[in-house]
């Protein structure tokens, strides 16, 4: 397949870089790495995820690091990519070690292993331990914390038809070109004093559209006397195990038993320029007493939709407003929403009830299809759940049972229990009926809503020797009645195994195959009235290896699928990559290189893929046919305190023509994007030693 690809001298360096990397390993690699792995496998596992938010929240933990030697259990819990389990077993071993030396004595920790440590590593340090508390000094909070400032830009050449067509009048009438500005801009202000006060301001708009499109700001107070949190503005929350709302971090569908069962973080900041699940408003969390906790919320957002007489199908959730179109369809109806969470939170077992109500000004109308019977319709409407965890010996049981105003139901049930030091095994049932509404939740599903669904999943992590890892799970799952693109009642499964290695010896690598089957309709040409149903396979095989030594990296992979419909023909897809990255001792400068080569038969075997990009902008595209795609990142500090970057991605096809799609179409087989960023910190004076630690 590949012997189609554009430019055939590239293969030499790709497989000279191959060869060089297999032959590379001695010192470690970079702790950034196993999250860009993590990360990458979430979104291709859960397309619908809000990525750009999903790194911004990333980013903060590694530009705040929890201080082992004076962290909080509310910190701890707000770790990812841990169990529940890991969490606990980790608060005990700090209570009983006050003071740690290196963040590698976690090791010592039960229940913690290299690539646990691995994954956390980013988000911790070792600092002072525990000081008097100072008395608050409004003045000192307000003037001595930390400020910063970041903005980027970002556009491409050749020009896209929307901005092509910009000169011609009638055509923007028409809605058939961009209004805006052939770059896009983004701004962000932020000032913080430790963990104590937070404030931000994001300015933004996409390429064509105009200026400031998009304004959020926030104002954050933690550990304010029995308020863990409170914040004026944007934000985001997650109760239970989101069946009423999850608008922050979840794990989503994962191989990895301790990333299926980490609990998201309750309440936090939305501080990225994604416009859609976030609230706006006011929200707090109050321990009333030791084991008493108390969340209420209020939001009032203006969302985009088409309205028709008062009435609206769906809303629009992508933030796009670069046509006369799309900016009619701007802010058009009004929704308003509270609610609030109750819990008893014990060392042993925790116990919470949520409420959520939420009201359109307009009424919610969709058409009537047969799969669409059960969507919701009217202004109004309230859920309310249960969420409970316990534990009994070595398993932990976790789970939320959830109702709307027709008390349709929702539940999702999971234990999670250790059978062996090196064996840890997850089982979860979910139960989402038809007829359940909840606009904000998004729990673990293999549909795109939290509704129409039967499931039951079973994950195992085994490790063995000292440092091979075994993840594996199976996914069954039931749609009981029609959904988009299925006229009939469905049923699939999703098979997943890796294996990998973890070390820090420089070398690492990694094995991967998936398997998933689900059901949808049948197009043939020649037949007319209601498409027949029929069993569709996508199998994927990924090998990964990653070498490191002094300031270099490597790291190469080659993906392969197969698509096929029951008794029909077979496609196959195929990509190879590989990515050098250099970073001098002080970190001065860092130079990515990435180079990938992909031939893909059709559109269903697309292959997602990483890319680098600029801190806090979370990359992965679906590639589909036959190219070839570079991109350079550079980053360089001139002056202490400010960081700027650079990235430029190249991608040529040999397949087609034309690159893109309606608007977004570009003529050639070639597309050049660039984005250039900077950013400038800059404080004064502080007492708090976590201000010095970056």
């Amino acid at each position: 397949m590949l012997f189609r690809c554009t430019i055939r001298p590239d293969w030499l360096l790709l497989f000279f870089l191959v060869f060089s990397s297999a032959l590379i390993a001695q010192e470690s690699v970079d702790e950034t790495e196993n999250l860009e792995n993590l990360l990458s496998d979430w979104i291709e596992q859960n397309p619908e995820a809000d990525a750009e938010a999903l790194a911004q929240e990333l980013l903060e933990m590694t530009e705040q690091p929890i201080n082992l030697n004076n962290a909080t259990r509310e910190q701890l819990e707000s770790l990812p990519f841990l169990s529940p389990d890991q969490k606990d077993k980790l608060a005990y071993f700090l209570y009983r070690n006050k003071t740690l030396s290196s963040v590698s004595e976690l090791l010592l920790c039960e229940g913690m292993d290299e690539l646990s440590l691995r994954r956390i590593r980013p988000f911790l340090y070792i600092g002072k331990g525990l000081q008097i508390p100072e008395k608050l000094d409004l003045k000192k909070i307000l003037s001595r914390g930390k400020y910063e400032i970041r903005m980027y830009t970002a556009s491409g050449l050749p020009l896209r038809q929307g901005l092509s067509n910009a000169k011609d009048s009638a055509l923007r009438d028409a809605g058939k070109a961009y209004l805006g500005l052939p770059f896009s801009g983004l701004c962000k202000y932020q000032y913080s004093y430790g963990r104590q006060l937070q404030y931000g301001l994001v300015l933004e708009h996409d390429l064509g559209e105009k200026p400031l499109d998009f304004l959020s700001f926030h104002i954050v107070i933690h550990q304010l006397a029995k308020i863990n949190t409170a914040i004026i503005g944007d934000y985001r929350l997650s109760l239970g195990r989101g069946l009423l709302v999850a608008s922050g971090f979840s794990s989503g569908k994962s191989s990895s038993p301790a990333a299926l069962a980490a609990v998201p973080k309750l309440l936090s900041r939305h501080f990225s320029s994604s416009e859609s699940a976030y609230f706006r408003g006011a929200a707090i969390d109050v321990s009333v007493t030791e084991h008493l906790q108390l969340v209420a919320f209020a939001s009032g957002r203006k969302l985009d939709a088409v309205l028709e007489e008062g009435c609206f199908s769906s809303v629009r959730s992508d933030g796009l407003h670069r046509t006369m179109n799309e900016l009619g369809q701007k802010k058009s109806i009004r929704q308003s929403s509270t609610g609030g969470r109750i819990a008893f939170n014990h060392n042993f077992f925790q116990v919470g009830a949520n409420v959520l109500y939420y009201r359109f000004n307009a009424f919610c109308n969709p058409k009537v299809k047969p799969y669409s019977i059960y969507n919701f319709r009217g202004r109004e409407n309230l859920n309310f759940s249960m969420d409970y965890r316990f534990r009994a010996g070595a398993a932990l049981f976790s789970g939320e049972c959830a109702f709307d105003k027709e008390f349709h139901t929702a539940n999702y049930h999971q234990l999670q229990y250790q059978a062996h030091p090196l064996l840890n095994m997850v089982h979860s049932f979910r139960y989402y009926s038809p007829a359940y509404q909840a606009y904000y939740a998004a729990a673990f599903s293999e549909n795109t809503r939290t509704a129409n669904e039967i499931g039951w999943f079973t994950g195992m992590e085994f490790r063995f020797f000292e440092h091979f890892k075994l993840d594996t799970y199976l996914d069954f799952f039931v749609f009981p009645w029609l959904k988009y693109g299925v006229n009939s009642p469905s049923s699939g499964y999703d098979l997943g195994l890796e294996l990998s290695s973890y070390s820090f010896d420089g070398f690492e690598w990694n094995l991967r195959y998936r398997e998933k089957r689900k059901t949808e309709n049948l197009i043939l040409e020649d037949r007319k009235g209601i498409a027949l149903c029929a069993d569709r396979t996508k199998r994927q095989l990924r090998m990964q290896f990653i070498a490191s030594f002094g300031g270099f990296r490597f790291k190469s992979k080659a993906e392969f699928n197969q698509f096929g419909i029951a008794g029909s023909e077979t496609s196959t897809g195929a990509l190879f990559s590989q990515e050098c990255k250099y970073t001098i001792p002080n970190e001065c400068l860092g130079i990515s290189l990435q180079y990938a080569m992909f031939d893909t038969e059709s559109y269903d075997n697309r292959i997602y893929y990483y890319e680098q990009d600029l801190p806090g902008v979370f990359s992965i595209p679906a590639y589909s046919g036959t190219g070839s795609v570079y991109i350079l990142c550079c980053k360089t500090r001139p002056w202490p305190n400010f960081n700027c970057w650079i990235r430029l991605k190249h991608r040529a096809y040999s397949d087609r023509q034309e690159v893109g799609t309606l608007l977004d179409l570009v003529q050639g087989n070639c597309l050049t994007d660039f984005r250039l960023g900077f950013q400038y910190r800059f404080s004064a004076k502080s007492s708090l030693s976590s201000q010095n630690q970056q």
